[in-house]
């Protein structure tokens, strides 16, 4: 995650988003770099742990939502960085 972060080259108040964000480790690595973020997940377990994570790193949990990627309640043009590991399975 955090190397994914650092290629990204993501900073402070870029938006970045995870769309399937899992247990939420990138999150928290952009978070800790100074970067807003936003992620959900299809599997409400994986949300429920990016909150827990996101929360255990001092971190807003609200960010992490259940949703399917393929429809985004996204404005468009608002996310300044897209950061995933895309899942395999």
């Amino acid at each position: 995650a955090a190397s994914l972060v650092t290629i990204s080259k993501a900073g402070p108040d870029d938006l970045v988003l995870d769309p399937c964000c899992g247990a939420g480790t990138i999150l928290v690595e952009a978070a800790a770099r100074g970067a807003r973020v936003l992620g959900g997940d299809s599997n409400r377990e994986a949300v429920l742990a990016a909150r827990a994570n996101l929360a255990g790193a001092g971190f807003n949990a609200s960010f992490a939502a259940h949703w399917d990627a393929r429809f985004l309640p996204l404005e468009r043009g608002s996310i300044k960085r897209v950061i995933c590991n895309i899942p395999w399975g």
